[in-house]
């Protein structure tokens, strides 16, 4: 054989393995993310102590007032996992493209002389799957047909800095106006090893 037939088999099979890396997941976005913020655009009392925020994150964190008891418990946001998972991840066989937030969504036990009782949060926006628009750009496809009540994801952005932004239309309980407010929240997570 000859350089040249040996150069171009060698350009082939590199080619080749080109083609089969770039199955078109960004592999630097798969992986776990833990939220390191949670902005609000309008300030919100969502722990009940009078005190109206937008660092939503620190509210959730802080402690709550219950409702009508009156009782100070504190959410546990940390044991409820603020960690978003991409998949797919390293060494997973499935390849289907899914993102879960578990984003923190208020939900109350009931409703008394209009103000909710029982306060909690659950984990929200799971189990959705994306697309690539370009490179830092993320489309997010629900399964479920969102709503603000259940928090509606907006646009979800990659940062240059191991993370992500991702801002999400949600309706959050102020205690202070004691009615439901519209708000759009920006959550940044960055990137983690488990």
């Amino acid at each position: 054989m000859n350089k040249l037939t040996i150069a171009i088999i060698l350009t082939l099979l590199f080619a080749g393995c080109e083609v089969e890396e770039a199955d078109g997941v960004n592999r630097e976005f798969n992986g776990f993310y833990k939220v390191d913020s949670i902005v609000s655009n309008v300030a919100i009392d969502v722990n009940n102590d009078g005190i109206a925020s937008k660092d939503f994150l620190s509210e959730i964190l802080s402690e709550h007032t219950l409702v009508p008891t009156g009782q100070k418990v504190n959410m546990v946001f940390n044991d409820f996992g603020r960690y978003a998972e991409v998949r797919p991840t390293y060494g997973q066989i499935n390849s289907a493209r899914t993102i879960s937030l578990n984003f923190p969504v208020q939900r109350f036990a009931g409703i008394e002389n209009v103000i909710p009782s029982g306060l909690d949060y659950q984990k929200g926006l799971n189990f959705m799957s994306y697309n690539y628009i370009n490179d830092k750009d993320i489309e997010v496809i629900s399964t479920e047909n969102t709503t603000a009540k259940d928090g509606k994801i907006l646009n979800l952005k990659l940062s240059d800095q191991e993370g992500f932004t991702v801002q999400i239309a949600i309706d959050i309980y102020d205690f202070k106006t004691a009615s439901f407010k519209t708000t759009t929240l920006s959550a940044i997570y960055k990137k983690i090893e488990l």
